[in-house]
């Protein structure tokens, strides 16, 4: 029962830290330096000034949505030997073995999973994309 509360604790957190980050990412000027884009982007993406522009529409317009991190980093919920400052980064930040990280791996089972319930939590909240990560 606790690992559930704490599971739930967690996933509100992650909610609200999205909303935060969606509401500061509106705000943020749009990065306009052509040497970090060639930097990043073409490196990777071949395209014109225009199909970026065209590409990266949508995204501006949406401006605020949520990425679930969803994955055995679930199951610390963060926490690992007392210390409660780790995230979805668990195994490189709490420097946990991959032999122990990978006894997780069974106790993984999301049977409650709905996510119907998350598209329309995240709907109510009026988010307009959801992205999911996993290892």
């Amino acid at each position: 029962m606790l690992k559930k509360k704490w599971l739930f604790m967690f996933f509100c957190l992650f909610i609200v830290l999205c909303l935060i980050m969606g509401s500061l990412s509106s705000c943020r000027k749009e990065e306009t330096s052509e040497t970090k884009r060639e930097a990043i982007g073409k490196k990777f993406i071949k395209e014109t000034e225009e199909q970026r522009n065209e590409r990266m529409a949508w995204w501006r317009e949406a401006s605020f949505g949520l990425f679930i991190h969803w994955g055995l980093y679930a199951i610390p919920a963060g926490e690992w030997k007392g210390e409660t400052d780790h995230a979805e980064w668990i195994l490189t930040t709490a420097q946990i073995p991959v032999d122990e990280y990978e006894k997780f791996a069974p106790q993984f089972n999301p049977v409650k999973f709905d996510a119907a319930e998350w598209v329309r939590i995240a709907k109510n909240a009026g988010m307009k994309y959801i992205i999911i990560t996993s290892k």
